[in-house]
């Protein structure tokens, strides 16, 4: 797996939601919880880049490979 973009992907994406749950903590009024409420924001971005990257490239090295899912059910159809 390519790590380098894994980690892009994983700070984009927490870059993101950081901006839309800073947005959604001034819309909402409760600026009390500004810190908790970004920074849940941010892992949770981060978490969920680097896990879509992960399933893409996993993907990916399966087509190249050829391990499709029609290909391993067309093998089960000829051994039986």
């Amino acid at each position: 797996m390519n790590f380098k973009s894994m980690l892009f992907s994983g700070i984009i994406n927490a870059m993101i939601v950081a901006m839309i749950a800073l947005a959604v903590n001034h819309i909402s009024g409760r600026e009390h919880r500004r810190k908790i409420v970004v920074t849940g924001g941010a892992i949770l971005g981060f978490v969920i880049g680097c896990g879509f990257q992960c399933v893409a490239q996993q993907k990916n090295d399966d087509f190249d490979q050829g391990n499709t899912l029609e290909s391993s059910q067309n093998d089960r159809k000829i051994d039986n």
